[in-house]
């Protein structure tokens, strides 16, 4: 079965702006402007065809988080529910999990942020796509090998798109393994910047978050800027050049 790529028109100077204040993510900002044919997470007719593609999607995705040092063993895994057999998932590692598909890894600043068991702080754009939806699990009971551990990591999780585990690691999950990736890698980049930050206050400046002196939602920069960066749809579309790069490095030897 062959896969094709596509190439991707690069987005105007201001569409960031536009599309935060139309409430629209930048995919469909840039395709109601006309900007050309943009590539959308494939569609298959039959299942079978679906999980081999998921399959490579899913090798891709471990050499990306492998490659940037992120594996911890059998520790760290990532998750995808099969779309043959609905009561299966196919899987590495430790996994006591149950989602659509998910990634647990224990990135080094991911790692420190979570031994703090505070909430993370919404201070920069990237930082938008979780606002509302990022849980916590303010609690470690060692390592995840029994029914009940698992549970209470699901429960932390909810219906959110990830959570800082204390003391232990960070979990993202999405629809599609190129958004729980770049979720997960996303989250990580946030809990470095916030380290770094937290640092820096100690020398009396003071960190300003998003949206702190907005009362309704609905006109929140940081629920609009939400709406933009945070939709599964923008998570996949970012993911795209990622993915795009590893089967370049890798000449896809995945797949064989």
């Amino acid at each position: 079965m062959e896969y094709h790529q596509t190439t991707v028109a690069q987005p105007a100077q201001d569409v960031y702006g536009h599309a935060t204040r139309a409430g629209l993510t930048i995919l469909q900002h840039l395709e109601q402007q006309g900007g050309g044919d943009f590539a959308h997470p494939p569609k298959f007719d039959n299942k079978h065809d679906e999980r081999e593609y998921l399959k490579g999607r899913l090798a891709a995705a471990f050499r990306i988080v492998g490659q940037k040092g992120f594996d911890e063993g059998v520790a760290g895994h990532i998750s995808l529910h099969d779309p043959v057999e609905p009561h299966n998932f196919w899987f590495t590692g430790l996994d006591l999990i149950s989602s659509v598909l998910h990634t647990l890894m224990h990135p080094p600043y991911a790692r420190g942020f979570s031994v703090f068991g505070i909430p993370l702080p919404i201070t920069s754009q990237d930082g938008c796509a979780f606002y509302k939806d990022l849980g916590s699990l303010n609690s470690f009971d060692g390592v995840v090998v029994e029914g009940d551990e698992g549970t209470h990591i699901a429960a932390a999780v909810g219906k959110t798109k990830g959570a800082i585990l204390q003391n232990h690691a960070i979990l993202t999950r999405a629809n599609t393994v190129e958004a729980a990736v770049f979720w997960f890698l996303s989250l990580e980049k946030l809990c470095q910047t916030q380290l770094l930050a937290m640092a820096a206050e100690a020398s009396g400046h003071k960190i300003v978050e998003i949206g702190e002196s907005q009362a309704a939602e609905a006109d929140s920069i940081d629920y609009k800027t939400y709406k933009s960066v945070g939709e599964p749809t923008s998570g996949w579309f970012s993911a795209k050049p990622i993915f795009d790069l590893i089967a370049k490095d890798t000449n896809e030897d995945y797949l064989a």
